[in-house]
């Protein structure tokens, strides 16, 4: 019995990653289309995401254990790697952010307990996915580069507060069937 219900719980887990790498998917493809639209938002922010894929960090977050949800940030970001051809550059961009951000919520989590804090400690998730884009590009990119990127980077920390926003109400309506549905199970 005890396997079975492990088996579940690995398929569970799957399950989250696969829908975190569709979500990112998707996630490129609205934002490609909103920036496309306006070309003025574009010009502010030529690489916002929403970070839909989030909502599946959080709901790891709330319902499993750290070393499941390192584990699920790193399959996923690879599994998104790869699908989309993204490059070296990118996949350190994107795991550093996922890495910080999951670091800082888990921390939150564990200091603000209850699902009360959801929207705050996703906020303070997506301030801090951006300030591990930043460190990554401050370590990777010449110093030349980096100080014409450092213009954009007060509208991507605040562009990552506000999605992080956006993803903790998201993440707060979705979360409650979530774990729900697996204490039923």
């Amino acid at each position: 019995m005890q396997s079975k219900k492990q088996l579940k719980h690995i398929i569970i887990i799957s399950m989250l990653i696969s829908l975190g790498a569709v979500f990112s998917y998707f996630d490129g493809i609205i934002s490609s289309a909103i920036l496309s639209l306006m070309p003025g938002v574009a010009l502010l922010f030529p690489y916002f995401k929403f970070g839909f894929a989030n909502i599946v960090i959080l709901v790891l977050i709330y319902n499993y254990r750290f070393n499941e949800c390192v584990l699920a940030i790193l399959l996923k970001t690879l599994l998104v790697g790869f699908i989309l051809g993204r490059g070296y550059f990118n996949f350190i961009l994107s795991f550093s952010g996922s890495m910080l951000s999951f670091l800082g919520m888990w921390s939150l989590k564990k200091m603000l307990p209850g699902e009360k804090n959801m929207i705050f400690i996703s906020a303070m998730g997506g301030f801090l996915h951006i300030l591990g884009q930043i460190g990554s590009i401050f370590l990777i990119l010449d110093p030349g580069d980096f100080q014409a990127f450092l213009i954009y980077s007060p509208l991507f920390i605040v562009s990552g507060f506000v999605t992080g926003i956006l993803v903790g109400i998201l993440t707060k309506k979705v979360n409650a069937s979530v774990f729900q549905h697996l204490q039923n199970s």
